[in-house]
């Protein structure tokens, strides 16, 4: 059996200001995709926090937080965030330069084991595991680390 709700439900949801408003909110979420739910957080700090659990869960969403960090941030948490996403981008060279710069100050958030991922993904392995040794040193319990390493001696 079936009500009239259903089909009349339909018809008076589809009209085109509804559709015009949600196609609005819609672009306005792409845009800014924080700030109707954080309207007083730092829109930078949320962008970097939810690309960087993106990244761990293997999202395609990084990139698309990443956009809202401005252009300007050159935090190294930053930096790593986009090297990382040009990373999966297939642009190693590019992850690796900035990795590189990131990687001679600190091995903060990471940057050596990223560098390494990056110089394998170029096809340098023996400069990868150097780089895996360094951040090993740094790092020895890092299972993803000890992991990288053990995959580019067995290759």
């Amino acid at each position: 059996m079936t009500t009239s709700l259903e089909y009349s439900a339909p018809r008076n949801l589809v009209r085109p200001e509804l559709t015009a408003e949600l196609e609005d909110r819609v672009r306005s979420a792409e845009q800014q995709p924080f700030s109707a739910s954080f309207p007083t957080e730092e829109v930078s700090r949320l962008a970097i926090a939810s690309a960087a659990t993106a990244f761990e869960g293997n999202s395609d969403q990084a990139g698309r937080f990443l956009q809202a960090v401005s252009s300007g941030n050159t935090t190294p948490e930053a930096a790593m965030l986009r090297a990382r996403s040009n990373l999966k981008a297939g642009d190693a060279a590019g992850a690796a330069q900035d990795l590189a710069s990131i990687a001679r100050t600190s091995n903060q958030y990471g940057a050596k084991y990223w560098l390494a991922i990056a110089q394998r993904a170029q096809g340098l392995p023996s400069v990868a595991d150097a780089t895996l040794r360094e951040f090993l040193r740094e790092n020895p319990d890092s299972e993803r680390g000890l992991r990288a390493k053990a995959d580019i001696a067995s290759a």
